[in-house]
């Protein structure tokens, strides 16, 4: 019956390669840095009933980490900055009930292509990369491929390329980068 995993409760187990959640249905939460630095850890499937990770580095350090799993009925709505921070991600699927997401979620990852779940009300995905709903600030980039615009964005967010390996070019209509 666990609703919490706490602040670096499992960092540092080197030995741990998958965690299953899916069966967890009071599971709430996960601590910042809860899994920090499990450089075993491969994959992890999360219960519809997680809300949060918590600000700081859930996953931060995970090396291997390349699967990770929200069910459809999924409940979360944060997922925190550094979240997946260097891990072998290389796509990620924002689910429909997200609102908060930052750029540095992502840095040092090698994600190629982000996807936004239908329904989500608060970003979109457009040319592989994640933006406001609006299209009208760049959230995450992907590592690699051409920096393509929407005309409607003026804003880069900060850590927008935290994961991001290649040649930026700004068009005429951004007017702020965080």
């Amino acid at each position: 019956k666990i609703t919490r995993i706490g602040q670096y409760a499992l960092a540092y187990c080197s030995n741990l390669t998958s965690v299953d959640f899916s069966n967890a249905n009071l599971l709430d939460s996960i601590g910042n840095f809860a899994f920090y630095q499990c450089t075993s850890l491969q994959s992890i499937e999360f219960p519809a009933s997680l809300t949060s990770l918590d600000i700081y580095g859930s996953f931060c350090g995970c090396k291997k980490l390349s699967y990770v799993k929200f069910p459809t009925n999924t409940k979360i709505s944060y997922i925190g900055n550094g979240a997946f921070e260097s891990t072998n991600l290389t796509t990620f699927n924002v689910p429909a009930t997200c609102v908060y997401l930052v750029g540095s979620t992502f840095s040092g990852t090698k994600i190629e292509y982000f996807t936004v779940e239908g329904g989500n009300k608060h970003f979109k995905e457009y040319n592989g990369s994640i933006f406001n709903y609006h299209l009208t600030a760049l959230i995450s980039h992907r590592r690699s491929g051409e920096l393509s615009l929407p005309l409607t964005t003026n804003a880069i967010c900060d850590l927008a390329f935290s994961a991001f390996s290649g040649n930026i070019r700004l068009e005429k209509n951004i007017t702020s980068i965080s």
